[in-house]
């Protein structure tokens, strides 16, 4: 599995996300029944949830410290710990998942990036890249809803 994370206002998310998704996918039922689409969908949302909850906001903060205080963006324990029914305030990355199974490629995504697929080294040759999946922009119906919550 390859994963890419993209922080977005700070890295504590992305660090949060790459610590959590590949153990979330493994755990899940489905990933034992070979159900990978299934497994990777219930993965990103757990991560989310966990992250809306007070321990993955305080997990959130302690990664920050580790990286030796707070990125331009970060949240302050004070604000973070505010407001426990959303997720870190102002927080967030973005993912870009391939897994390969048994021949299959599958791909995830959360956010506003996307995988492509390309033959060839794009300065030498005229390859068609393929898209693999699609973005997830603030535009979107989805983030629509959840930006007037």
């Amino acid at each position: 599995m390859e994963v890419l994370f993209n922080r977005m206002l700070g890295r504590e998310v992305a660090e949060f996300a790459a610590r959590h998704l590949y153990q979330d996918l493994l755990a899940d039922p489905s990933y034992a029944e070979g159900k990978y689409e299934k497994a990777l969908k219930a993965a990103f949302l757990n991560v989310d949830k966990r992250l809306s909850e007070p321990a993955g906001r305080e997990e959130v903060i302690k990664i920050g410290e580790e990286f030796g205080g707070e990125d331009v963006g970060s949240p302050s324990k004070q604000g973070l710990m505010a407001n426990p029914s959303e997720g870190p305030d102002m927080k967030g990355c973005t993912a870009n998942v391939i897994l390969i199974k048994n021949g299959t490629l599958y791909v995830a995504n959360a956010g506003d990036s996307r995988s492509v697929l390309s033959k060839g080294c794009l300065l030498y040759t005229s390859p068609s890249p393929r898209d693999l999946s699609t973005s997830r922009m603030p535009s979107s119906a989805c983030k629509k809803k959840k930006k007037k919550k």
